[in-house]
Formats: structure tokens, C-alpha cells, sequence
């Protein structure tokens, strides 16, 4: 039998206190292929990296790349913890990252991912996205391109203006 602070702790904090955090999913590559791609056009970031703890938000973001980029074909690693995330976009060549500026992962934060991906491939494209500005400014001032603010209308935003470029030898307009 547990003692008497043991049992007043689960009363006032619930069963949560008990238990072990839950453990994320594991890292995943998503391809988007298609069948019917947009003549003279091709996406400007073919190799992705979708970052956040909460899978919920990267569900969100795969379909809203899903639905922009029905005329592509694309390869979008997902990564929920910060070792998954720096062993994703060593091996997956990776273009652009959408990433959870206020990671929440013992191992480091947002800002030290950026900084790891921007020490490891200086060109690379990131998009900061949480529902907090100071964590999205924080990362604006590390060097991401753009915030997000986990909302869906403004990486389609930025996806409309940044997203498409005209293939090597393609018609002109």
C-alpha cells in the first residue's frame, strides 16, 4: 500500500500522477504520389520535415500539403521528438521544415532543432509554427523564414506564393 502523500497526490492530480508520460509515435515517411501532375510545374520543396509533439498538428498539416499538393508528388518525413527529428532531416535531404517552435522534448527545444538544421544545411527553409508568438519569434530571430501559428490558412498562404516553380525547360507564360 502506497503511503498517505502518495494517496492524497493521485486524489488532488488524478491517475495522470501515477502514470509514466504518454510515449509519442514513432517517426514515419509519408509519400504523397501523383497521378496527374501540373503541367510545366513542380513543388519548390519535394523533401519535408513536419515537426510537432502533438500528432494532431501534424495530421492537420498533412492533409492541408495533401490537398495543395494534389498535382505533386512530395516525400514528408513526420517527427515527434527531437532525436527523431535531427535523425529525419540527416537522412532525408530535407528542403523545407514545418516546425513546433515550442517542442516540448527534455532533449532540446525548437529553437536548438533550428539551430542544428540551419549549422548542418544553411539553406534550408523553415517555417516556425506555434500557437504562441514569443516561441514563433524566437525562432524568427534564430532564422525561420515565416510563422505559421498552427493555422492551416496561412501555410496555405505561403505554400500559394512560395510553393510552385517552373520546371527546367518548361513553357513559358
Amino acid at each position: 500500500m502506497g503511503s498517505f502523500l502518495d494517496t492524497l497526490q493521485r486524489f488532488c492530480l488524478g491517475a495522470a500522477a501515477s502514470s509514466p508520460p504518454p510515449t509519442p509515435p514513432p517517426p514515419r515517411v509519408v509519400r504523397l504520389d501523383c497521378q496527374k501532375p501540373r503541367p510545366g510545374w513542380e513543388p519548390r520543396y519535394q523533401r519535408l520535415l513536419v515537426i510537432d509533439d502533438l500528432p494532431r498538428y501534424t495530421q492537420d498539416i498533412l492533409e492541408t500539403l495533401r490537398v495543395f499538393y494534389e498535382e505533386a508528388s512530395l516525400t514528408i518525413h513526420v517527427a515527434h521528438t527531437f532525436a527523431d527529428s535531427l535523425a529525419a532531416f540527416k537522412e532525408g535531404d530535407i528542403q523545407l521544415v514545418i516546425l513546433d517552435s515550442d517542442l516540448n522534448d527534455p532533449e532540446g527545444s525548437g529553437e536548438d532543432l533550428l539551430k542544428a538544421f540551419k549549422s548542418q544545411e544553411p539553406g534550408v527553409v523553415v517555417l516556425a509554427n506555434s500557437s504562441e508568438q514569443r516561441y514563433n519569434d524566437l525562432l524568427l530571430q534564430a532564422g525561420a523564414t515565416a510563422a505559421l501559428a498552427k493555422e492551416q490558412r496561412k501555410l496555405r498562404r505561403w505554400l500559394t506564393v512560395n510553393g510552385w516553380q517552373r520546371k527546367e525547360g518548361g513553357p513559358s507564360v
